[in-house]
């Protein structure tokens, strides 16, 4: 099971990749947003779509939205960098 950890809570799930792709981007590839996951998230559910890829984390749909949910009561703005967000975690 993966673990990866948003603003100190700590989610498992066993769908999610446990580290970040190795890109971290060039000049014409920013590093993905809280935005980008929302976004992501609406794509995933609108296609009806059970999981989807983001910089390498995969997210289950169903489980995004209690993440997304999570942020937004923490009132984390949407243009913060995912990576700076969000830290995968090796399996234990």
């Amino acid at each position: 099971m993966a673990k990866f950890q948003v603003e100190g809570a700590i989610f498992d799930t066993e769908r999610a990749a446990a580290t970040w792709e190795e890109d971290e981007g060039d000049e014409t590839t920013k590093p993905s947003t809280i935005a980008d996951l929302r976004r992501r998230y609406n794509e995933a559910v609108e296609r009806g779509e059970e999981s989807f890829t983001i910089e390498g984390l995969e997210f289950l749909t169903s489980y995004a939205k209690y993440v997304l949910q999570y942020l937004d009561m923490n009132n984390i703005p949407d243009s913060d960098k995912l990576r700076d967000r969000i830290k995968p975690q090796e399996e234990r």
